[in-house]
């Protein structure tokens, strides 16, 4: 290796370096970090969400210890987040400002689910995997069962799903051996994407972006293209505006790029 090159290597390091900074909370082990069109950061800990800005402040926290861990959260809507607390079976609506909206809803209520995987839908509703029937299922706002697939058993050998979300009015189940399976607005299956999604989906005409375990992906619907920008230096990224939000061994990092593999 040329003298050139190991400055141009170190020039890279330095830039990155600089450009990567540390949000300081100390009093906080983040598990989780989320985002949508807003700017926004949406952070978990075990058993609290908080809403962060660019800065590092934070503006809300919500907490509620009686239900157990938190074990997901939807921030698709910003007006209106799911949090799911699986020890208790139960789901909670939030609005922006970290209120409850309405009373818990208690899956044990409704009907006798083991619900594994829950998502916010746009009907007002949200979306479980319920893991005695292995079947997708709609709960309206009224609390009432509205819709059920048919069992996954019959549409992929892949047992255990990883992740579920809502795009443009579809239902997507993403599965352990990294395929998706994609049902309509009204739990039909129609068929399958050979693509990993984990988390964090931003949805916006046929395009939606997510975190699926190494790489930040921009998924098109309609031309069936994929850009992926891949990172195994970090647990997580995600886009806030013009950011990059990065965790990693619990820490929240700002930069303004991503650095590539």
């Amino acid at each position: 290796m040329t003298i050139r090159n190991i400055l141009l290597i170190l020039l890279l390091f330095n830039y990155w370096t600089s450009s990567c900074q540390e949000l300081e909370f100390d009093e906080f082990e983040f598990v989780n970090i989320e985002s949508n069109k807003t700017e926004y950061i949406y952070a978990t800990t075990t058993n609290e969400l908080l809403v962060l800005n660019l800065k590092g402040e934070v503006l809300r926290r919500y907490s509620n210890m009686q239900y157990g861990p938190l074990s997901s959260i939807d921030v698709s809507d910003p007006l209106k987040l799911l949090l799911f607390y699986k020890e208790s079976n139960m789901v909670i609506m939030l609005n922006k400002q970290l209120a409850e909206i309405n009373s818990p809803v208690i899956i044990d209520d409704i009907a006798e689910y083991e619900a594994k995987l829950v998502c916010r839908s746009n009907k007002g509703g949200f979306w479980i995997y319920d893991e005695l029937s292995q079947s997708v299922i709609y709960i309206n706002a009224g609390r009432i069962t509205e819709l059920q697939s048919q069992s996954i058993n019959s549409l992929t050998d892949a047992k255990e799903p990883l992740y579920i979300f809502e795009s443009d009015s579809k239902v997507l189940l993403t599965m352990e051996n990294g395929s998706t399976l994609v049902f309509d607005a009204f739990a039909t299956y129609l068929n399958k994407l050979y693509i990993t999604v984990l988390s964090n989906v931003i949805s916006q005409n046929n395009t939606i972006q997510f975190w699926d375990g190494i790489c930040y992906t921009n998924y098109n619907f309609l031309s069936k293209s994929i850009e992926p920008i891949c990172n195994t230096e970090y647990n997580k990224a995600v886009k806030v505006n013009s950011k990059w939000v990065l965790l990693k061994n619990k820490k929240i990092y700002i930069a303004d790029s991503l650095k590539t593999d």
